[in-house]
């Protein structure tokens, strides 16, 4: 029962704290940032963005040449989406 617990409390320790949804970038707009946005890349990661006014907003995406699995990708994704959140006030 104990082991249980324990288990548990550490897997709540290493959620990650999603970027809340009002800050994230739908569909829609994703579509449009590809088209008509600008980029920077590195090693990693590709950064697209487009200049608006009010707060910004963000999406990650993960390419399958980092990793083929899912699960790899999502891990990744969420990862960096906790970067965000916490830094989002220095943004």
């Amino acid at each position: 029962m104990f082991l249980e617990e324990e288990e548990q409390r550490v897997a709540r320790k290493l959620q990650f704290n999603m970027l809340p949804r009002s800050l994230r970038i739908g569909t829609s707009l994703f579509s449009e940032i590809t088209e008509k946005g600008r980029f920077s890349n590195g090693k990693f990661f590709l950064f697209r963005f487009v200049k608006s006014e009010g707060k910004s907003r963000f999406s990650v995406t993960v390419s399958k040449k980092v990793s083929k699995s899912a699960v790899d990708r999502n891990k990744i994704r969420r990862r960096v989406y906790s970067l965000l959140r916490k830094h989002i006030s220095n943004i």
